[in-house]
């Protein structure tokens, strides 16, 4: 994007103010004693001045910059190189100070975005530096601040000039491959859940005799040679299944909202490769969500309005839940993501019940060591004491209701805690 230079403003230094000062009073004091050296110390300090201020180049349409990034996508915590160009198209040399506005959540790891150059007659100079995104979202670099310095130093000339750079910080995946879902209710089209019926996949279902047409692979020798009969091999029907990722954004801290995030995306991303129709659903101070459709188009929807999430406090709460029946088609597939310490959760379990849904819960827990350093150190005892009693109380009543929940400890892998949903296929 093309960023129009904004009207060049002109500022004087302290210096300015001072030699004014003096030939004013330098002036002023030679009439009151009648004293010509006086009078002639103003008159030159007023000449420098004027001669300082005509003499002074404040042309700075020559000055061409160009900011960019060696790429504009990346994942939390990654690093990527920022290269502001400066080229002076004039025969004029320039003395310039040069500040890059870098967005406050972009670290600078290497180098700085604060220097002078002196370009000369139709050079070109390059500096870069490395930033380091530590949180997920969009952010715009805005175009260098430039400062034209005056050799005399007594003014300067500022104005915006270059170009804006955008930048995409996406939250960090992990592959969680290993785990398998049980729905109620599948697509008839190919996909990665298990149908619990026998047909076409790679999970073993069972046995059953040789019929005319059965490939030569299916059939058991081992089975065939100990009854004595031809037995085939029967594989568990994979299927597409609708998946809805449930994200509980009510703010605890910030290392487990996105240790809450973190698991939506993975196992978004995991769904959607399994051509599974995935949907989101975003539980803040407003409900988003993305309607649960296949295809990687699917998975940029949902990685991008995971991008814009904040965590903040539930304004209504059950009206959310009221609308999660609308959003949820019954017999579906839900993942709630909750550190289950509203106990409104609760109420949104009964509602997805009553669609018939299956449902499991990871629980990104708030009462790890690193998580507790969330607590001022005088009431930190205390508190976690509290979380506990609430937490405890959420989890017993799910785990009750028949309901798996996933007790994750945020500073574990992901796909350890999601390995415990592997389970033999159910069979009929």
């Amino acid at each position: 994007m093309k960023h129009q230079p904004q009207k060049l403003t002109e500022f004087f230094t302290r210096k300015v103010l001072w030699l004014s000062s003096t030939g004013i009073l330098a002036l002023w004091l030679g009439f009151l004693f009648e004293s010509p050296q006086l009078v002639i110390l103003s008159v030159v300090v007023v000449l420098y001045i004027a001669i300082s201020r005509l003499a002074t180049y404040s042309n700075i349409s020559h000055i061409e910059v160009n900011q960019s990034l060696d790429r504009t996508s990346l994942f939390e915590r990654e690093e990527v190189k920022f290269t502001s160009t400066f080229s002076n198209s004039s025969s004029e040399p320039a003395m310039l100070e040069i500040l890059d506005q870098i967005p406050q959540d972009v670290r600078i790891i290497q180098g700085g975005n604060h220097y002078p150059i002196l370009l000369e007659p139709y050079e070109t100079a390059s500096f870069a530096y490395k930033l380091k995104c530590e949180q997920k979202g969009h952010f715009v670099i805005k175009p260098s601040r430039i400062r034209l310095l005056d050799p005399f130093g007594l003014k300067h000339h500022e104005l915006e000039l270059g170009n804006s750079v955008f930048l995409k910080v996406l939250p960090t995946t992990e592959d969680v491959r290993g785990f398998r879902l049980t729905p109620k209710s599948v697509h008839l089209t190919l996909g990665a859940a298990r149908a619990k019926q026998p047909g076409i996949g790679t999970e073993f279902f069972g046995l059953r005799e040789y019929l005319p047409g059965d490939e030569f692979r299916r059939i058991n020798w081992k089975a065939s040679a100990r009854i004595r009969k031809l037995m085939s091999n029967e594989y568990e029907w994979e299927q597409v299944v609708d998946v809805y990722i449930l994200l509980d954004a009510t703010p605890v801290s910030e290392e487990i909202f996105r240790a809450s995030v973190r698991a939506a995306a993975s196992l978004a991303n995991n769904l959607v490769k399994g051509r599974n129709r995935v949907g989101l659903i975003i539980y803040s101070d407003t409900i988003s969500f993305v309607s649960a459709e296949a295809g990687s188009r699917q998975l940029l929807k949902i990685i991008e309005k995971l991008i814009d999430s904040k965590a903040r406090e539930p304004f209504v709460f059950d009206a959310q839940i009221a609308a999660t029946t609308h959003l949820v088609l019954p017999y579906s597939y839900v993942i709630l993501i909750s550190p289950l310490l509203n106990e409104k959760i609760l109420s949104l379990i009964e509602k997805l019940r009553s669609l018939n849904s299956s449902i499991t819960v990871v629980s990104p827990s708030p009462l790890s060591e690193t998580v507790s350093i969330y607590f001022e150190e005088s009431i930190r005892d205390v508190a976690r004491e509290i979380l506990t009693l609430r937490r405890q109380s959420v989890v017993t009543s799910l785990r009750g209701k028949g309901i798996e929940v996933l007790d994750w400890d945020p500073t574990i892998s992901l796909r350890t805690v999601m390995g415990v949903m592997i389970r033999r296929p159910v069979r009929s």
